[in-house]
Formats: structure tokens, C-alpha cells, sequence
């Protein structure tokens, strides 16, 4: 299910509206998402054929395997190098990770790198590609992927970052970090190792979340129980309204 980006920032916007306290995470997030409504497009390589697209994901491969995605692109580098100074100025105590991410993008080396610039460089990265990935994969949107069930995403290879179990038979759903696509996953088993074993989860303040962790691994998923909302939940959307589960993941040790 994809999702425009005025009707996430409205959601957003509704979500800030009820708890001030989202206020930082939810005006960082608005403003991304301005610049990337706004932000210009490289060129999309030609989309595969059904019957491509059909043998591909038959045989367990992404459909980004069968062309080269633009991720380098100038506009994507611009956007990357926009989002950078939005991140600085609602985190200005993270202002010279920042500046030396903003100086790699122009072609010095990643000076002074450490695991929080690094962080932040994914973090970078995922916002700077994400119009471009959502494009691609709006472009495959007539694609059959009920039966793909795999550990990254079927449109451009991304790993999850969020969960959700479904409202009438508690399958598991996941969503891709990279362009948003959501699809089904076997509700037993790490999303990332496949571990099947080592994983457990604890309930967050109510029954609405849970974060599963994996000590095989040694990484977490945030899952929104949806048989525990009510009315209409955008998974991006819970993406940024659950900051705080990532922490509190991160500080327990998992990434």
C-alpha cells in the first residue's frame, strides 16, 4: 500500500496534535518530507516486463537486480545534502557529524568517522533515495507479491524497519525501509537472520506495540499490532510516531 505524501504529513500532523511530546520527531520528519515532494528525479530505468518481473521474484531476486537504480544520481545527492541541513537544524548538537557527512556527498573523505556518523549517514541515505525508490516501486504497483515472503523488499531489495501484525488474521507485514512497500513475512522468525529460535518481544505502554528483538543477530523490529488500533494507520507514519521504541531498543543492546 502506498500512501501520497500530503496525506502522511497530515497524519503526522494529527499525531502531533494529540501528544506534543512527538513535536521534535514529527516537525523533523514534516520538513523531510516537504523536500522530498519537492525534490527533482533522476531518470527511472525502464521497468521489467510482467513475465521478467514474475521468473525474478519466482527465483527469490528483487526486482532492483534486474536494472541499475540511480541511487548516485546528482539529485539524489543534492537532496541528501538538503536533508543534512534540515537535520541540523531541528539536532544542532549533531551539526559537525552533519558537516562531515555534507563534506563526503561533495567528494572529500568521511573524516572523523564513527558509528554515530555512520548512523546518521543511513539516515541520510534512506531519505535521499526514498523518492526515487517509491517511484520505482510505484511504477511496479500491478506486480503480484503475495507469495514473496522474503527478508528485503521485492520492488528494491531494502531491509524492513517496521512491523505490522493485521487486523483479522494477525499476519505479519512488513515495511520496507527504502521505498515503503509493504508485504507479507511469516509471523514466526527473525526478519533479518531468519532465526526462528532466539526471538521474543516485549509489549510496549499498551497492546498496540511490541519490539521484537533477536539474539542470534543482535537486531530488533518495531510492530504495530493492528488488531489493537482503530481507524485508518499508515505504517510510515508509525515509523516516525515510534522513535522511542528505537532507542529504547538500541539502548538494550540490538541495532
Amino acid at each position: 500500500m502506498t500512501h501520497s505524501i500530503q496525506s502522511l504529513l497530515e497524519a503526522l500532523q494529527a499525531a502531533r496534535l494529540k501528544d506534543s511530546q512527538l513535536a521534535p520527531s514529527v516537525d523533523l520528519h514534516c520538513e523531510l518530507l516537504a523536500a522530498q515532494a519537492r525534490a527533482s528525479l533522476p531518470a527511472l530505468p525502464k521497468l521489467p516486463t510482467m513475465q521478467d518481473a514474475d521468473q525474478a521474484l519466482a527465483a527469490g531476486r528483487p526486482l532492483s537486480e534486474l536494472t541499475s537504480l540511480p541511487l548516485g544520481a546528482s539529485a539524489v545527492k543534492e537532496l541528501a545534502d538538503e536533508i543534512c541541513v534540515i537535520a541540523a537544524r531541528h539536532r544542532p548538537e549533531l551539526s559537525a557529524e552533519l558537516a562531515t557527512i555534507r563534506g563526503y556527498l561533495a567528494g572529500d573523505g568521511l573524516a572523523g568517522e564513527s558509528a554515530l556518523v555512520d548512523e546518521l549517514l543511513t539516515f541520510v541515505l534512506n531519505h535521499a533515495r526514498r523518492p526515487l525508490l517509491r517511484a520505482w516501486a510505484g511504477g511496479l504497483a500491478e506486480v503480484n507479491i503475495n507469495d514473496w515472503q522474503r527478508p528485503v523488499c521485492p520492488f528494491c531489495g531494502s531491509p524492513p524497519d517496521l512491523g505490522a501484525l493485521d487486523a483479522e488474521a494477525g499476519k505479519r507485514h512488513l515495511l520496507c525501509s527504502g521505498c515503503d512497500t509493504e508485504w507479507v513475512f511469516p509471523r514466526v522468525g527473525c526478519p533479518f537472520c531468519g532465526d526462528s529460535r532466539h526471538q521474543s518481544y516485549f509489549p510496549g505502554e499498551n497492546e498496540r506495540y511490541r519490539l521484537y528483538v533477536c539474539d542470534v543477530c543482535r537486531r530488533y523490529l518495531k510492530v504495530v499490532d493492528l488488531r489493537q488500533t482503530w481507524g485508518t494507520v499508515m505504517l510510515p507514519v508509525e515509523r516516525v510516531l515510534t522513535v522511542g521504541m528505537d532507542l529504547a531498543g538500541r539502548e538494550a543492546g540490538y541495532t
